[in-house]
């Protein structure tokens, strides 16, 4: 339910920032978000109902990138100031048996690449099967460059490391409470 609350009053702040263009562009990741909170809501009910056996923890890191960095946006920018930290949130639900884990994070989306990479390291590190693992982003287009368009030199390495630390780390976390 802390998830879920977290999620809602995160998508009340950046519709509330929201003007012109980017309200159109907000549409898939208020899709995305609404589909996050309802499963959150829908996974912590299952988590708290009568069956003891399930447990379910959360944990967020911090991924926001220095001032400076180019914005993956609608135009090559860098960014000038930072207004808000970008997260990784993750939830983790299990049953003893098996455990599935939900991350959403602050970020235009993630290449094919890096979320193979990142399923690989949570079935390594957390035991978890890259089926049950969820990667989600909110589509956020101030945010650093995450995936390759056309024209465009690809996304910055060591930032993807950064955020696929992140994403583990927060698992691993979420796992452990």
């Amino acid at each position: 339910f802390y998830f879920a609350q977290i999620g809602t009053s995160h998508i009340a702040a950046r519709f509330n920032r929201l003007e012109g263009a980017q309200k159109s562009a907000n549409m898939h990741y208020t899709d995305t978000m609404r589909k996050l909170v309802t499963f959150a809501l829908l996974a912590a009910s299952i988590a708290f109902s009568a069956k003891p056996a399930y447990r379910c923890g959360v944990a967020r890191r911090d991924v926001t990138p220095p001032v400076g960095t180019v914005i993956q946006g609608h135009a090559p920018v860098t960014s000038k100031k930072i207004l808000d930290p970008l997260l990784v949130r993750a939830m983790v639900i299990a049953d003893g048996q098996r455990s599935v884990a939900l991350v959403d994070a602050d970020l235009i989306g993630y290449t094919p690449e890096l979320i193979a990479s990142i399923k690989q390291r949570l079935a390594q590190a957390c035991g978890i099967r890259p089926q049950d693992a969820m990667l989600m982003a909110t589509h956020e287009h101030t945010g650093p460059k995450m995936i390759r368009l056309m024209g465009e030199d690809p996304p910055d390495p060591v930032y993807q490391r950064r955020v696929s630390d992140a994403v583990v780390d927060a698992v691993r976390e979420a796992g452990a409470r």
